[in-house]
């Protein structure tokens, strides 16, 4: 119907130009008969257009396909974005677990004196408790592997942009639990337990007085123990840049001079305050 009342319209603006242009040639009787040969072919060709075939409606199971093609598209794209969505969430979280297994075979002589059993001398090189003075040589061979180790550590990547941190490990050292004869058990010791966010760290790990990067790697557990500050222990610090400021868990223990056991004080009520830059030439 609308396509019949355009054609008639054309005819209309068809017929009305032509009988314009017929009216402004009616001064020249020698172009009548062009125009109306020119009218006629006009109504020839609308009559050709109106009785047209109109185009066929389209077939619905073309449509139905169709639609169905655009809707499988459109779910693979939501399926594909839920996936990368999911990619990105599981890269901000990572959980590992570590650790190694050792085994010591360690020979100790002493030319001054025996060494108890169970003594830390056995299992690190203290230089303090080396015995001197007796008479006498007394060598130890002691297997163990008390030093094998086990950690968690959990990395998380918050909206804010910080980063939070999780870490515990474990090993066997100093916590005798059972004998050489039977079982040769031991306890777990705690190492590390801190979470750190951002710039602070909240927990135990080695203390803000020690400088890690400088031990020199050595089978031995603790190396070059007279050179060095070695030791763990709760704190709270923060990092900034070179700088670094803790509030660590306060110890003393004084060494009489000329000898004598020491003395450990168990009533510090001040947290040790710690202030450290790292000079990096």
């Amino acid at each position: 119907m609308a396509r019949n009342t355009i054609f008639r319209g054309i005819l209309s603006l068809l017929i009305a130009v032509s009988l314009t242009a017929v009216t402004n040639a009616s001064a020249d009787e020698s172009g009548v008969a062009e125009l109306e040969a020119r009218v006629e072919a006009l109504e020839a060709l609308v009559q050709q257009l109106l009785q047209g075939e109109a185009p066929p409606d389209p077939d619905p199971l073309v449509i139905e396909d169709r639609v169905r093609q655009l809707a499988e598209a459109r779910v693979a794209e939501v399926i594909e974005e839920h996936y990368r969505e999911e990619q990105e969430k599981a890269g901000r979280h990572s959980y590992k677990f570590g650790g190694f297994a050792k085994t010591n075979v360690m020979f100790s002589d002493y030319g001054g004196g025996s060494v108890a059993p169970n003594n830390a001398g056995r299992d690190f090189y203290i230089p303090g408790s080396i015995p001197v003075g007796d008479d006498g040589s007394e060598g130890y061979l002691d297997y163990h592997a008390k030093e094998s180790r086990i950690n968690f550590r959990s990395d998380h990547a918050l909206d804010n942009g910080n980063r939070l941190t999780t870490f515990v490990e474990v090993d066997f050292l100093l916590s005798g639990a059972g004998d050489e004869r039977v079982s040769n058990s031991y306890n777990p010791r705690l190492r590390h337990a801190f979470l750190s966010y951002g710039n602070w760290l909240f927990g135990q790990s080695w203390t803000t007085l020690q400088n890690v990067a400088a031990l020199p790697e050595t089978l031995d557990f603790i190396g070059p123990s007279e050179s060095t500050i070695f030791g763990r222990q709760a704190q709270v610090r923060y990092t900034k840049g070179p700088w670094q400021f803790a509030l660590e868990n306060p110890g003393t223990t004084i060494t009489p001079y000329g000898g004598g056991s020491k003395i450990v004080a168990d009533t510090s009520s001040v947290p040790d305050v710690v202030l450290r830059y790292n000079y990096v030439k």
